[in-house]
């Protein structure tokens, strides 16, 4: 049978990573039990792979062992972050560096402060997604960090992630310029940042000079445009 169809299993079920005391069961269900591990001090080993026995029991009598492997590894360091910020509403992709060790890449979470988020790799790479926050007015930062899935307490180094209010853009004067370019473009708006560097863009083409003034205001020199298709275009002005 299941160990779920097995009433109060965790009366008789404990587990023992090495040479450690015995620790209760604190969950089981279809695809198996939870035990929590003990620090690596406490399991008194000569190298930082556990033999974890599972003990069944009944009152102080052992009835039956089973010995599975576990590893006690070192807290993974994530070393930087790209991009380092992103807005309230969540879903960044945020391209982690970082030294995982032996830990295989599907068994990491991301975690924005205690905050678990998504992790998906991509050509090997790490990509945490942000999670949206919601009790906000001002930026946040919060500490991101890997750890692995399951574990209570996660002491890995991490590094900061700021979140913003998205930019917003109101008006362009002058909102039209030669084909050549240079024109300067005066830009009002709402939550322009220049704490990350602040950029403007002609639909693909970043502008040649872009110039924060204050949260609101912004000046961008307009950049030329090659081989235009028509003898007028629209582009979008975008700000990041």
């Amino acid at each position: 049978p299941e160990l779920d169809d097995w009433p109060d299993v965790e009366s008789y079920l404990s587990c023992r990573f090495g040479n450690s005391t015995l620790t209760r069961v604190v969950s089981n269900g279809i695809d198996g039990i939870t035990c929590i591990s003990p620090p690596l001090h406490e399991a008194m080993l000569m190298s930082n792979q556990a033999q974890v026995s599972i003990y069944a029991h009944h009152g102080d009598v052992y009835l039956s062992s089973s010995h599975q492997r576990f590893d006690y590894v070192n807290p993974i360091e994530v070393r930087s972050l790209a991009p380092t910020s992103g807005p309230f509403s969540g879903n960044t992709e945020i391209f982690v560096d970082a030294n995982i060790g032996v830990v295989e890449t599907d068994d990491l979470v991301c975690l924005f402060g205690t905050e678990i988020a998504k992790v998906k790799v991509r050509n090997k790479d790490i990509i945490c997604i942000s999670p949206p926050i919601t009790d906000y007015s001002q930026a946040k930062k919060v500490l991101v960090r890997l750890g692995v899935k399951g574990a209570l307490n996660v002491s890995s180094p991490g590094q900061m992630f700021i979140y913003y209010n998205s930019p917003s853009l109101h008006s362009l004067h002058p909102s039209y310029g030669f084909f050549e370019g240079g024109e300067e473009v005066l830009i009002t708006g709402s939550n322009f940042r220049n704490d990350v560097g602040f950029t403007c863009s002609f639909g693909n083409v970043t502008a040649r000079k872009s110039v924060w003034i204050s949260p609101s205001l912004a000046m961008c020199i307009a950049p030329g445009l090659q081989n235009p298709s028509s003898s007028s275009l629209n582009v979008q002005v975008r700000i990041s």
